[in-house]
């Protein structure tokens, strides 16, 4: 959902917003299925002769539990030409003096990463990228301990918040 302050800034904006996804839902669960193990697999796949959605769920797990080391090899797995296309683009236009705003719906993940690469390409040392990183899971709270949505085999992003 869009908030007043998000309308008008793309309303602002025009045709000068750029939408570059970096999760699309085919190629990131094809990669969370391809980093089961052939026994989670072969498990998975014979409880699903009895429970709907027993892979989904396996995929889901591999994903609560893995945390974010999971969750960012599959998004740079599945998503290497957008993440080239972002940084293109930002690194283009502070060149130009232009301002930029990159964002996306949680705030940590997919625009920690952008911001973490772009501090090194900056020239930001890996310490000082690594502590701006680690504020962020501060600013946005959250419990790190597993939840029923999580045990009940469904991503539980909470988890995930680094």
């Amino acid at each position: 959902k869009r908030t007043p302050g998000s309308v008008a800034l793309y309303d602002a904006l025009g045709d000068r917003a750029l939408h570059r996804p970096l999760l699309f839902s085919d190629r990131f669960w094809g990669d969370m299925s391809g980093q089961l193990s052939p026994a989670e697999r072969v498990a998975a796949e014979l409880k699903s002769i009895f429970t709907r959605g027993a892979l989904d769920q396996a995929m889901a797990n591999k994903l609560n539990y893995g945390g974010l080391f999971v969750l960012y090899r599959a998004i740079l797995r599945t998503a290497r030409v957008e993440v080239g296309d972002v940084l293109d683009i930002v690194t283009d236009s502070a060149v130009k003096g232009e301002p930029v705003v990159f964002h996306c719906a949680k705030g940590k993940d997919r625009t920690g990463l952008i911001s973490m690469w772009l501090g090194r390409v900056c020239g930001q040392d890996e310490a000082t990228v690594v502590e701006s990183y680690a504020a962020s899971a501060e600013l946005l709270g959250g419990d790190d301990k597993p939840t029923e949505e999580a045990r009940a085999g469904y991503v539980d992003w909470n988890l995930l918040r680094g």
